[in-house]
């Protein structure tokens, strides 16, 4: 059976691995990175989802999008675009409330790294 390999952000992965629990007989690779609103992706990481036949699931926020959407199309790579990286958990108009209320969105990925992501903001704002 081929692998199929999850390409995600990294405050998403704990939610991704646990909803592939129910999927026992495929084989699954979830790849992640940091988020892309806090750090930039490294063009050897995406050449490397072109370069093999392992069929590649991206799950891409509007940064992702844009930068994927720059390379060549490949069948292998299967790109599915967000406009909002919590499109994937909840729907869109809990999202346009919590922006509007100024409220902040977390996951458990998120969580557990916040350190990582509050030291990668102080130093985008410096």
């Amino acid at each position: 059976m081929k692998t199929v390999r999850i390409v995600a952000c990294q405050t998403f992965r704990k939610e991704i691995l646990k909803s592939l629990e129910s999927t026992p007989n495929q084989e699954f690779e979830v790849i992640s990175f940091l988020p892309l609103c806090y750090e930039t992706i490294g063009d050897n990481f995406l050449t490397t989802l072109f370069d093999n036949n392992t069929l590649n699931i991206i799950l891409a926020c509007p940064e992702l999008t844009q930068i994927i959407e720059g390379f060549p199309s490949n069948k292998n790579i299967k790109l599915h675009s967000f406009s909002h990286c919590c499109d994937l958990l909840i729907n869109r108009e809990l999202i346009e409330y919590f922006q509007q209320t100024e409220a902040y969105i977390v996951t458990p990925g998120w969580l557990e790294h916040w350190e990582v992501y509050a030291g990668l903001r102080n130093r985008l704002t410096l």
